[in-house]
């Protein structure tokens, strides 16, 4: 049979507007069937509460044929669509230990009435004494505000690991009017300062192609535990097929050591520019208990073997002050385009003044050229010392079309012309031994002061007891005065050879004012006195037409080693054809 199912309808927080309140309703359930449907329509309204009424069987006034079962009521809640989002962040995040981090809870639109968002803070791998980790924690913010702050202080512990918790919006206890918005959860990670950092380096950079490079992965302290540190690598100007661009690569480095090596292989090919790729440290990747040191990433510039070389000379060097020296930059090869070389010019002893410092230089190499010059004058001044300054290439900004030469630089020296020239003599040269040689030091003009001379004496084939070998010899030239004297003893020996030894100007200790001349140095002969003289006999002479004649040479001493003695051989009467008339001759004596 049909029965009838009377509801009745209650207000919660919900007013009657809030949805079709009507009540009672009576449901009909037709005969075989089981249920029936009944429609109620909620309302918008301008609050921002979620609000609830209650349906509920009127089971005083069930009809005969039914009975309550379970439920017979249903709280119903209709959901405000004008809720309030309440969201937070933390910063700084990471945040080092012994540092505070700040919370902050963020609603989406000021509330007519403060309101208390419940916070709570969980460890992750951070101990409770690692943070002040009070939970739960209810921040207020004030009406008409829109967030509020929490401070969160950190402590410094003695482990050497990254440390988590996390600071969450409690969802499930939100006051009435506010939902939950995005994020409502934030992990915080606590640094330690006590981490080793990691670092990389590498070398050579750069890398010839064809060549590798090494990149080295280092450690500012050792681990107890390997470690895998993982590095990427991507292409700049440099292709895949220019180097081994296999990435991420995983590099251990062991317990107890300090680093470890990468090695990456470069290949050549036909192009004639520099390429670039990068390898760096996956800072998002590295493992538990270090972090990122400086530098991380390096870009490696593999080196074209194809490029033209360039490089610099100046001449002449020594330049006279006043005079200009000339610099020529020199390409190995010839380009198809024209180049801009930069030079540098920097004063060594030399100032500004005293040459055309103007710094940095352009150069322009014509395409299809090789050099090019430029032209650097110098100034005469009132010093009387030598001066220098360095003309430079450029190289952290030649143009990609070229490489580095060599030389890329040349300190050039301005010769004053101010300065005395020295230069020495020695008389009697040869000198009979036994006797003295006077080595005179000249100086080309009179000086004002007093200057000293240093002499270098060196043995040739001479013996050090052969003369004065005292060296090296300091001699004085008084002011006023060009030259002085210095004599050296030569002694007899027992051998019968001439012997030499040198006497020199120790140019590389000139008193300031005063420059080499010419000469510098003399080779000083002493003569021996005990040679044997040699002479010469003739038996039968005359001699009879068609018969020989003997001559004879002859040596007073016998001598140590083998001499060679020549003859001449000169026609008088005699035709050449009357005699062997061949000359020179050659007699050996043993």
């Amino acid at each position: 049979t049909d029965v009838t199912i009377p509801l009745m309808l209650t207000s919660g927080t919900a007013e009657p507007d809030d949805f079709d309140g009507t009540t009672p309703v009576n449901l009909d359930i037709s005969s075989g069937a089981t249920e029936v449907e009944y429609t109620i329509q909620t309302h918008k309204d301008d609050d921002i509460e979620d609000e609830t009424f209650t349906v509920e069987v009127d089971v005083n006034n069930l009809p005969s044929e039914v009975a309550a079962g379970s439920p017979t009521s249903e709280e119903v809640t209709i959901r405000d669509l004008d809720l309030t989002e309440v969201s937070l962040s933390v910063d700084p995040n990471p945040v080092d230990e012994g540092e505070s981090v700040t919370v902050a809870v963020q609603l989406s639109d000021a509330l007519s009435t403060d309101v208390a968002i419940p916070l709570t803070l969980s460890s992750g791998t951070a101990e409770s004494g690692d943070y002040d980790s009070t939970t739960p924690v209810s921040l207020n913010i004030s009406s008409g505000a829109t967030e509020a702050e929490y401070t969160i202080q950190t402590h410094k512990d003695d482990d050497i690991e990254n440390e988590t918790f996390t600071v969450a919006v409690d969802v499930n206890n939100l006051p009435s009017g506010v939902e939950a918005g995005s994020p409502t959860s934030e992990e915080v990670t606590i640094r330690d300062h006590d981490l080793p950092k990691v670092s990389l380096s590498a070398d050579p950079n750069p890398v010839d192609e064809g060549e590798s490079v090494a990149v080295t992965v280092q450690l500012s302290d050792a681990l107890s535990t390997d470690v895998v540190i993982p590095l990427t690598l991507s292409s700049g100007t440099a292709e895949a097929g220019d180097y081994d661009s296999t990435t991420p690569v995983s590099l251990n480095i062991s317990s107890g050591t300090t680093d470890a090596e990468y090695t990456i292989q470069t290949y050549e090919d036909d192009d004639a520019a520099d390429e670039t790729f990068t390898v760096e440290l996956d800072v998002d990747n590295l493992p538990s208990g270090v972090e990122a040191g400086s530098p991380t990433s390096e870009e490696v510039t593999i080196r074209d073997h194809d490029l033209p070389e360039v490089s610099l000379s100046a001449t002449p060097n020594p330049v006279d002050e006043g005079e200009s020296v000339t610099v020529t930059v020199q390409l190995s090869d010839a380009l198809n385009t024209n180049v801009s070389i930069p030079l540098m010019l920097t004063s060594g002893t030399a100032e500004s003044s005293d040459y055309d410092s103007t710094t940095p230089v352009s150069l322009n190499i014509n395409s299809g050229a090789t050099a090019t010059e430029y032209t650097i004058q110098t100034y005469k001044d009132d010093d009387i010392e030598d001066e220098t300054f360095t003309v430079d290439l450029d190289v952290n900004n030649l143009p990609y079309q070229v490489m580095t030469g060599s030389p890329t630089s040349e300190e050039v020296t301005i010769r004053d012309l101010g300065l005395h020239k020295v230069s020495l003599s020695a008389d009697p040269n040869p000198v009979d031994e036994g006797e003295s040689v006077t080595v005179t030091v000249q100086l080309s003009d009179v000086l004002s002061t007093d200057v000293t001379i240093r002499l270098v004496l060196t043995s040739g084939t001479a013996e050090p007891g052969d003369y004065n070998s005292t060296t090296p010899v300091s001699l004085g030239i008084n002011s006023g005065a060009t030259e002085a004297e210095y004599t050296i003893q030569t002694y007899k020996d027992d051998d019968i050879e001439d012997e030499t030894f040198t006497v020199e100007l120790d140019t590389s200790n000139l008193p300031s004012g005063v420059v080499a001349g010419s000469p510098t140095s003399e080779a000083v002969t002493i003569r021996d006195l005990d040679m044997s003289g040699v002479s010469l006999s003739i038996d039968q002479n005359p001699v009879d037409e068609g018969e020989s004649v003997t001559v004879t040479v002859q040596l007073p001493n016998a001598l140590s080693t083998d001499v060679t003695i020549p003859l001449m051989l000169t026609s008088g009467t005699a035709e050449p054809d009357d005699y062997d008339s061949t000359t020179p001759r050659e007699l050996g004596h043993r």
